[in-house]
This record gives structure tokens, C-alpha cells and sequence, in this order.
């Protein structure tokens, strides 16, 4: 019975070569669509599963309106950190990032030798 099925099939296929290129087609692209979705959602769901207390932790986010524009941002002050452990006995521990952007330094004991470090960010000691 299956090679009856395949036998058909295989006619159909070469009887309408461009329907079924078209349908082939189609559904691979929308296959790969539908799994290159799936590694992104998969990866950005995956930023704090190194740390194990994940559930306890919180990102605080601005929402600015200033002259009639809004912004929302993951952005806080420096300050709101070491304020809010004060003022809510919930919070236990904060981490302030911040990015520096690049650096030109020297090598130690080199007087001639200069490098640049891209992408520096700075954190709290307590970020781990």
C-alpha cells in the first residue's frame, strides 16, 4: 500500500513539476522561518539561566514623558539603587552596569605600545 502511495505520488510530481516546486518551496521557507524563530526566542529567553536565583531577579525600566514625548527605557539613575535597597526592606542586593564605550590604554611597561579596548562595561561587586 505505501509503495502504491509513493508510486502516485512521484507522478503527481513529475505530471506538475512547477505546482509542486512551488508547494515544496513554500513549505521548507516556512519551515525554516518558523525554526529560525524558534532559536531566537530561544536565545533571548536564555540571558539569566547561569544565575540560579533567576525567579528573584528584576530589571527597573523608565517611563519618561517630557514635552509631550514618551520614552520607555531600561534606564535608571545611579543613584536609585543604593536608595531603593534603603527605602524597601524586599530588596536584598542591587547591581548598577554601565557602559563605558571604548578605552585607549597603554600596555604596562611599554612606552610606545597603546591599545584600544572596545566595549567596556563596568559592574557593581556585587553582580555575581
Amino acid at each position: 500500500m505505501f509503495k502504491n502511495y509513493l508510486k502516485i505520488t512521484l507522478r503527481n510530481l513529475r505530471k506538475h513539476k512547477m505546482f509542486s516546486i512551488t508547494n515544496i518551496a513554500g513549505l521548507s521557507i516556512g519551515v525554516l522561518c518558523c525554526l529560525l524563530i524558534l532559536m531566537y526566542v530561544t536565545h533571548e529567553m536564555s540571558y539569566e539561566n547561569w544565575n540560579p536565583n533567576t525567579d528573584r531577579l528584576v530589571r527597573v525600566n523608565s517611563d519618561i514623558n517630557f514635552g509631550g514625548s514618551e520614552m520607555h527605557m531600561a534606564v535608571v539613575g545611579a543613584i536609585l539603587g543604593p536608595d531603593s535597597k534603603e527605602s524597601l526592606p524586599e530588596i536584598e542586593e542591587f547591581c548598577r552596569f554601565r557602559s563605558y564605550g571604548s578605552y585607549f590604554t597603554r600596555v604596562d611597561g611599554s612606552d610606545d605600545m597603546n591599545i584600544t579596548i572596545r566595549e567596556v562595561l563596568t559592574v557593581d561587586s556585587s553582580f555575581f
